[in-house]
């Protein structure tokens, strides 16, 4: 008798969730890009949306002078970074966070296909040993990961390049840059 019951009562616990199961699928609701961009502004205050746009090309140096431009990086997925080595703040942990994924991305297939790429807004103080510098202290691994410069006799070219981006970098007297917000 318990057993009956049993068996009915677990028959009777799957029959409806088999009936949820083959109802018909609800057709998907289809959003605007502007009501998905308005609806990620309002959960994240960094989201920012951009417009694909071709990748600006560049001329720059890797902090073992080698020169380093667009066409090097073609045919691969690359996770671009700008900073100034002096950042307080926001640079160092980007560059932190940045690792963390470097770490996770080189233990698979893919650390030949991606290349993490930082490029320096200031080139005058930020120079090939800083960059170095900074890169070992935060246990970047210099296998995919490059910091270019464009060197202090172009000092307005990471500036610039950053601004390509939609990112903008004022210097400021004492050397430290004040990020000034995206224009994108």
């Amino acid at each position: 008798m318990r057993r009956r019951r049993a068996v009915r009562l677990a028959l009777g616990a799957t029959l409806p969730a088999a009936a949820v199961l083959a109802l018909p699928p609800r057709p998907a609701g289809a959003h605007s890009m502007k009501e998905v961009e308005g609806r990620l502004h309002d959960r994240e205050q960094f989201f920012q949306p951009f417009e694909a746009k071709p990748a600006p090309d560049f001329a720059l140096h890797d902090a073992e002078g080698w020169p380093v431009g667009l066409a090097d990086l073609r045919g691969k997925v690359v996770v671009l970074h700008f900073i100034y080595a002096s950042c307080p703040d926001v640079c160092p942990l980007h560059a932190d966070l940045i690792a963390r994924i470097q770490e996770k991305v080189n233990l698979t297939p893919m650390r030949e296909q991606v290349r993490f790429v930082t490029i320096t807004t200031d080139p005058e103080r930020d120079t090939p040993e800083v960059l170095r510098a900074y890169g070992e202290a935060r246990g970047l691994d210099p296998v995919n990961w490059a910091f270019l410069t464009s060197g202090a006799e172009r000092p307005e070219e990471g500036r610039r390049l950053a601004e390509a981006y939609g990112l903008h970098f004022v210097p400021t007297p004492d050397g430290p840059q004040m990020h000034a917000g995206s224009r994108m």
